[in-house]
């Protein structure tokens, strides 16, 4: 695929000022996933065969505190524009990708990008299983599995879920984790 056609493809999820769930790089920063919804799909870019993965946060932005103890609504990344381009330096060729989610910015090399979605109304049929009755919310992030993480095998992921239990205090949670698994 060349990279207007990802760019196309990455484009077409309508990412623009959509709240980023989780950012994650694993295997010595061989890959490199962004995850968010568009209200229609959790959307998930994942960056494979990666050789350069700078993450740079803007140093005069405060965080508050830790972003693991953030909220899902608390954490302050969006993305604001992302840019996929090719280049080929020493006769090899990668996808070039800038990713700027203020107050953080990605600038990836890699030799494959994918783009997954999972439709959240399919998510939501499933909510009784996950005890999420019509009068409550409930935020709903994925973490996508790896043999070595938490005992997930490629195609399984975790899917993680708020159930607000109080409608009058939402900031009181029930937090839930059910095993789903994906066909990419």
């Amino acid at each position: 695929m060349t990279a207007q056609e990802l760019q196309k493809k990455i484009e077409s999820f309508h990412y623009w000022d959509a709240r980023v769930s989780s950012v994650n790089c694993n295997y010595f920063a061989d890959e490199v996933d962004i995850a968010f919804s568009d209200g229609e799909a959790e959307v998930i870019y994942k960056f494979t065969g990666c050789y350069k993965s700078i993450f740079d946060h803007v140093k005069k932005y405060d965080k508050l505190r830790p972003v693991r103890e953030m909220t899902l609504p608390q954490i302050p990344y969006s993305l604001q524009d992302i840019e996929v381009g090719s280049i080929v330096e020493d006769g090899v060729s990668f996808y070039t990708c800038k990713v700027n989610m203020f107050p953080l910015y990605l600038d990836i090399w890699c030799k494959n990008i994918e783009v997954m979605a999972t439709q959240i109304e399919s998510l939501a049929h499933g909510s009784d299983s996950l005890g999420i009755g019509p009068d409550r919310r409930a935020v709903i992030d994925i973490e996508w599995g790896h043999p070595d993480h938490h005992g997930l095998q490629p195609g399984q992921a975790h899917l993680h879920y708020w159930n607000w239990t109080n409608p009058v205090h939402p900031t009181h949670y029930q937090p839930g984790i059910h095993l789903v698994n994906f066909i990419r």
